[in-house]
C-alpha cells in the first residue's frame, strides 16, 4: 500500500501490465463474491458469481477508477506485452525456474528496464 501511496504522491513512478490488472481484478471479484455469498471455497464462489456478477464487479470498477486516476497524474504507466516479451519469459522460466505467469511479469520488467517489483512472492528473488 505504501508503494501505491508513493506513486500517487509522485515520489515514485509505477508500472503495471494487463496481467497484473487481470490478477488484481480476479482477486477483488472473488473476495466480493465470498463476502456476498458466504461461500469460502473459490471454485464454488466462481460458480455462484454469475447471479451476482454486477455486485462482484463493483470493487473491480473502483480499482479501474483508481488506475485511471494514477495514470492521469502521469505517475503510473500501463505497459504492453507482446510476443517478444513472451519469448523473454520462456527464457526466464527456464533460467529462474518460474511458472509462466511469473516469468511474464519478470520479462515485462526486463523489457521495460524496471528494476524493482512490488511483490510478496519470493520466486522473484531468483531473477536478476
Amino acid at each position: 500500500m505504501r508503494f501505491l501511496e508513493e506513486v500517487e504522491d509522485g515520489k515514485r513512478e509505477g508500472f503495471v501490465s494487463p496481467l497484473i490488472i487481470d490478477e488484481v481484478s480476479y482477486v477483488l471479484m472473488i473476495q466480493k463474491g465470498k463476502e456476498l455469498t458466504g461461500i469460502k471455497e473459490t471454485m464454488a464462489v466462481k460458480q455462484a458469481i454469475s447471479k451476482i456478477l454486477d455486485k462482484c464487479l463493483e470493487p473491480v470498477t473502483k480499482f479501474y477508477e483508481y488506475l485511471d486516476y494514477l495514470t492521469s497524474l502521469g505517475n503510473l504507466k500501463v505497459v504492453s506485452i507482446d510476443y517478444s516479451i513472451s519469448k523473454i519469459a520462456l527464457d526466464l522460466s527456464r533460467e529462474c525456474h518460474l511458472f509462466p505467469r511469473d516469468a511474464l511479469h519478470a520479462a515485462c520488467c526486463k523489457a521495460y528496464g524496471i528494476t524493482n517489483i512490488a511483490t510478496n512472492d519470493a520466486d522473484f528473488e531468483r531473477v536478476e
